[in-house]
């Protein structure tokens, strides 16, 4: 999603529709937050976001 040059900053909905999962109760934002963040850092260093990852916060 950061690599799209057209896309948009990642939000926790947009991680998710790209993801094809939907939330339940909100409550695993916080989490998705701070692995956007973690991996934007990451990214810049050359690292790259996993799906894997994001789903398992959001399965939190």
């Amino acid at each position: 999603m950061r690599a799209d040059p057209n896309g948009k900053v990642p939000t926790p909905g947009a991680v998710f529709r790209h993801l094809g999962c939907r939330p339940r109760c909100g409550s695993c934002f916080p989490s998705v937050i701070d692995i956007i963040h973690e991996k934007g850092s990451e990214e810049a260093g050359g690292a790259e976001a996993g799906p894997a990852t994001l789903k398992r916060a959001a399965g939190r």
